[in-house]
């Protein structure tokens, strides 16, 4: 009896130390990406974004496209696209640092995924660059003040028109 009871408290540390360790495991694999260093690399390759979202908007039955060559339809099944077109998106993200590409369902906004958290039973996060033709309500100057305050966050930052950064903190 003291044994199982030994093995189970055991387990319980471990996985408690595990789910603790996994946010700064993370953070440190992957660090928060500033808004000045998002801003400068828009900047620095502007025409490539908007090649990117060119390719995206004429690519409209894909939901999204990660930098693991998954493509997804709205119906969330596995879908193809031409290798070409496919090695296009990769060379984009691999230039621009961009993990994921997605588009909203309910209205025309472009969401390109440079940072990320997962939500393992804590706070995930993640932060974007988005395209979007109407501005949002939720315009923040800065992100990183948020971030660093560790509330939670929908906002957006305006970079120029038509183009924001986002940070989803929950």
């Amino acid at each position: 009896m003291k044994r199982q009871n030994f093995v189970i408290a055991f387990a319980l540390l471990f996985l408690i130390s595990s789910i603790l360790g996994c946010g700064k495991i993370l953070n440190t694999y992957d660090p928060y990406p500033k808004d000045e260093v998002l801003q400068n690399n828009f900047y620095a390759n502007k025409e490539d974004f908007d090649e990117l979202v060119r390719l995206f908007q004429e690519d409209s039955s894909i939901f999204c496209i990660n930098s693991q060559d998954e493509v997804v339809d709205f119906d969330k099944n596995k879908t193809n696209i031409a290798s070409s077109r496919l090695d296009e998106y990769k060379r984009l993200f691999s230039k621009l640092h961009i993990q994921q590409i997605n588009r909203s369902k309910f209205d025309q906004h472009i969401s390109l995924r440079v940072w990320g958290i997962p939500n393992f039973l804590f706070r995930g996060k993640s932060k974007y660059y988005v395209f979007m033709e109407t501005p949002p309500k939720n315009l923040e100057s800065f992100l990183d003040d948020i971030y660093e305050s560790g509330r939670d966050s929908n906002d957006f930052k305006k970079i120029e028109e038509n183009w924001y950064l986002y940070l989803d903190v929950w």
